[in-house]
């Protein structure tokens, strides 16, 4: 398996399509580069770890309160790099969510 597919894989394995979605949630169905979204969870994951904050993906992906929470965290750490990448991170997931929109629905 390359290392593309098995990146792809990954992504479809750590995602939940089932039930209602949550505006933060990110699903193998967003209209992004899967690489991208993973690359960029897995640096916003360790970089948590690092601080000492374990991310649970599963719950990060279908809880959008608990998502919220751990992106709070993040923004409000004390290290640039965690607060840069959380935005970074943040702005990946709310511009999946906008394409996610069909025309003509509610904003």
């Amino acid at each position: 398996m390359s290392t593309s597919q098995t990146a792809i894989a990954a992504g479809r394995n750590g995602y939940r399509a089932s039930g209602p979605e949550p505006a933060v949630a990110i699903s193998a169905r967003t209209n992004f580069d899967i690489s991208d979204s993973l690359l960029a969870e897995v640096d916003f994951k360790w970089l948590m770890n690092g601080h000492g904050w374990h991310v649970d993906t599963t719950r990060f992906h279908e809880d959008a309160v608990y998502a919220a929470q751990i992106l709070g965290l993040a923004m409000n750490s004390g290290s640039p790099a965690l607060r840069d990448c959380a935005a970074s991170f943040l702005a990946q997931i709310e511009s999946a969510c906008e394409e996610r929109q069909l025309p003509g629905s509610p904003a």
